[in-house]
Parts: C-alpha cells; sequence; structure tokens
C-alpha cells in the first residue's frame, strides 16, 4: 500500500499536521482565557466552604459555568466540523452538567457535596485540557472540509452501506434481537458508510441527500429501536451529525445539535417513560438512567475519600481488553464496569445481570481511588487530541481507495462511541463501537480476499501472474 493510500498518519503525521493549518497571525487566542474560567470554578468552590448554606446555589453556578464552557468549546473546536472534543464536551453537558441541575431541583439522588466534587474534578479537567492544550496545538481552529469522494468509491460505500443496513436490520427482526447486538451494530455501522457515501459525495448536503440518509435513520429506528438502547440512538444521531458537518461551510450542523438535544432528551425520555409504564407498571421520568451515572460517580468518590472502596486495580481495564474472548472459553473472564458497580451499589440484584453505570472517570476511581483521576485526565486529553489530529488529517486528503473510505467511517463511529465511553466506560464503549468497528473490518478484508484497489479479482490476478512464470 502506498504512502499516498493509507488511513493512517505515518512518521510525517507531525508535518502534514501543521501543514493543514493556516498562518496563524490572523488568530489571536486570548492566552488567559482558561485563566479566568479555572479562576471562577476555583471561586465557587472557595464560596461554597466561605459561605455556609451555599452549597445547592454554589453547585448550579458551576453546573452552568461548566455547561457554557463546554458548549463555547463545542462551537470553537473543529470550525463547522463537530469534532472528537467537540462531543467529548457534548457529553459533559449532557451527563454532568444537566444531571447536576435536574438532580438538585427535580429528582434527588445524590448528597450535594459529592455532587459538587464531581462538578470540579470533571470542570477543571476539560478547561485545562481545552484552554491549555487543544487550543495551543490548534491555533486556527478550522478544519479542512472533507474532500470530495470519487465516484467508485462512493458507490461502493453506497452499497455496502445498504447491504450492512438491510442486512443487519432483517437479521434483528428474524432472530429479536436488539441495537446492542452484533447485527445491530452492522445496522448502525451501515447507516454511517451510507451517510458517508451519499454526503461526501457532493460538495454540500441537498435536500435528495438529505431524505435518503433520514429515510436509512427511519429504517433503523423501526427495525432495531424498541425503547431500549437510547445512547444508541443518540450515538447514530451524532454520527450523522459529524459526518454532514464535514461537508458544511459554516456551523448551522453544530448550532441545530445545540438546540436539538434539548428536544432530543424529552423525546427518548417521553418513550422510555411510557415504555416502562406499560411494561411494568413503574412511573419513571425515563431521564434516571441519565443522571444516574452523575450521581454513582460521586458515591465512588465519597468512597474512594473514606477508604471504603475495595478497589479493582485494573480489572474492568482487562475485561474491555478481552471482551470479544468468549465466556465458554474463559469462564473467569472478568466482568465489565457496569456488572462490577451493579455488584456494588445493588448487592441484592447479584446473579440476575443488573448493571450501572458512572462516567468514564468513576472507572478510574474504582479501579485506582483518587489516584486514578490523576492518570485520567492526561490520558483523556491525549487520546482525544490524538482523535482531532486524525480527523483531520483524513479530511485534508483525498479519499481515493476504499481503505481510505473505510479509516473516515471509522474514524465517525469512534468520535460518535466518545458518548459511550464518557457514560459507562471503557467495557461499553468496546461493546458498542468495537463491534462497529469490528464488522467495519471484516466486511472490508472479506472484499480485500477478492478484490484489489482496481476492482480485479486478487486471485485472478495471482494466477495470471504465476500462470506467466
Amino acid at each position: 500500500m502506498s504512502a499516498r493510500d493509507r488511513p493512517w498518519p505515518d512518521s510525517a503525521v507531525k508535518e502534514s499536521e501543521s501543514s493543514l493549518q493556516t498562518p496563524a497571525q490572523n488568530v489571536k487566542p486570548r492566552s488567559s482565557e482558561g485563566f479566568w474560567w479555572v479562576s471562577a470554578v476555583l471561586l465557587l468552590a472557595a464560596l461554597r466552604v466561605a459561605v455556609p448554606g451555599s452549597d445547592e446555589l454554589t453547585l448550579v453556578c458551576l453546573a452552568l459555568l461548566g455547561s457554557l464552557h463546554a458548549t463555547r468549546a463545542f462551537w470553537q473546536s473543529g470550525g463547522a466540523t463537530i469534532t472528537p472534543t467537540g462531543v467529548y464536551m457534548i457529553a459533559s453537558t449532557v451527563f454532568v452538567y444537566f444531571p447536576a441541575l435536574y438532580t438538585t431541583y427535580v429528582y434527588k439522588l445524590y448528597d450535594v457535596a459529592n455532587g459538587f466534587s464531581v462538578l470540579v474534578i470533571i470542570a477543571l479537567s476539560q478547561m485545562i485540557f481545552y484552554n491549555a492544550f487543544w487550543k495551543r496545538r490548534n491555533k486556527n481552529q478550522e478544519f479542512e472540509r472533507v474532500k470530495r469522494l470519487p465516484l467508485p468509491i462512493a458507490t461502493f460505500g453506497f452499497f455496502l452501506g445498504l447491504g450492512l443496513l438491510i442486512g443487519g436490520v432483517s437479521l434483528g427482526r428474524l432472530l429479536e434481537l436488539g441495537s446492542t447486538s452484533l447485527v445491530g451494530a452492522a445496522a448502525f455501522t451501515g447507516v454511517v458508510v451510507l451517510s458517508v457515501s451519499i454526503f461526501h459525495a457532493g460538495e454540500r448536503p441537498g435536500l435528495l441527500r438529505s431524505v435518503v440518509v433520514a429515510i436509512a435513520f427511519g429504517f433503523y429506528v423501526q427495525g432495531m429501536f424498541t425503547g431500549g438502547g437510547r445512547l444508541v440512538l443518540g450515538g447514530l444521531a451524532v454520527a450523522l451529525a459529524v459526518v454532514v458537518s464535514q461537508t458544511a461551510r459554516s456551523r448551522w450542523v453544530k448550532l441545530a445539535t445545540v438546540l436539538g438535544l434539548p428536544l432530543g432528551l424529552l423525546v427518548l425520555a417521553l418513550n422510555r417513560s411510557q415504555l416502562v409504564a406499560s411494561t411494568r407498571g413503574a412511573d419513571e421520568t425515563g431521564l434516571e438512567s441519565v443522571v444516574s451515572p452523575f450521581a454513582r460517580m460521586g458515591q465512588l468518590l465519597a468512597l474512594a475519600h473514606d477508604h471504603e472502596l475495595a478497589l479493582s486495580l485494573g480489572r474492568t481495564f482487562l475485561a474491555t481488553a478481552v471482551i470479544f474472548v468468549p465466556r465458554s472459553f474463559w469462564p473467569e473472564k472478568p466482568v465489565g464496569l457496569g456488572a462490577e458497580l451493579g455488584d456494588l451499589f445493588r448487592p441484592d440484584l447479584i446473579g440476575t445481570g443488573y448493571s450501572e453505570a458512572a462516567l468514564f472517570a468513576g472507572e478510574w476511581v474504582i479501579n485506582f481511588g483518587l489516584l486514578g483521576l490523576l492518570v485520567m485526565i492526561p490520558l483523556t486529553v491525549l487520546l482525544v487530541i490524538r482523535a482531532d489530529s486524525w480527523q483531520n488529517w483524513l479530511q485534508a486528503r483525498n479519499v481515493s481507495s476504499k481503505s481510505s473510505f473505510v479509516a473516515v467511517c471509522a474514524c465517525v463511529i469512534i468520535t460518535a462511541g466518545i458518548l459511550d465511553l464518557f457514560w459507562g466506560g471503557t467495557f461499553l464503549f468496546a461493546a458498542r463501537s468495537g463491534q462497529r468497528l469490528l464488522v467495519l473490518a471484516l466486511v472490508y478484508f472479506a472484499f480485500g480476499l477478492f478484490l484489489n484497489r482496481s476492482g480485479r479479482p486478487k486471485i485472478a490476478g495471482q494466477l495470471r501472474r504465476r500462470s506467466s512464470r
């Protein structure tokens, strides 16, 4: 494979990244901006200690401040393109800052002190990450618009995506499997591949292209969505927003995403509430799974602070690494983070398959205690920045081969999967995005066994070369 067709940066990636950035003389970032954001957080923390009875007020102010910073970072990073950094920031708004407000005034699930600690950790880590690292690395925050797909590559992607979507939904209905199964991952991947082939084939999103992708999305929802797996549906919506934003000339996709978040949460919450009422006869708001990880994270912090938390010492990360090893081959294989949290917080439900979530940060606390956060923060910075660089690198080059096209689709899947990572940790990310990437890789390599880049059978070409010897 030539360097031109590689779907990943080589040793010259740093040079290519710098060449993608326009001169920074017209960009004048305010170096003191990060200082003021961090100072505001520390001021609120000091007020909470100094002023008795100000716990709820300072918590609400901190939640609003963090949400404002996260939304601003989402808006700025990448220009018109929705980036991994942007998804990471908007995920914190949905799973940290909104739950802090909701559980304070509507549905009290936690001690206010625990919730404030979670807010301080998340807000400070994001503000330092974005202002001290991301902005310095990306002085010009505009990402390149994606290059137009050649017709043969777009045609390949269209039929590949269509086949995965129809095949996944059909098998899901036949076998009664949901959106979190392997066939559900195939259908999800099919929608992503289809949308990339359609939107990237033109200079801008058109009405006809949008209608076709909307039909594909609706077909997926009708076939795979049964009321559970709402985060899967949200992840697919984010994936489509990422694809459209890569061809957009302005930030209208980002604006639609920010404005659509409250509506999306409301619709999915109502759907969940009605489902629970009809199947269990219980009364739920439908937002419990959105806000409970925030509460559980606060409880983990309190347990770790009081030295009452039995540390997993990396066991959940091992479970993620061996997630695709069948348990029949390894009966003692460690369980994932959700199962460990379920056993910790609901020991009465051990053995029933019950699981919980406590944010990505919570996974580091349950494994290594408070010291785990010191590892998580720089590691998160490194991974998200590298994902940003990869996305920008892919968008700045011509997609001239099937491998490059698959790399673009994989990047979209990983970017959307940050929602799963933020909400439920590495095991959930591997179980969902890992399955989708596995499907994409298997299909690509299956084609590669028979087709070379020019579309001719590899086997036939090998036979011709041998016969000529």
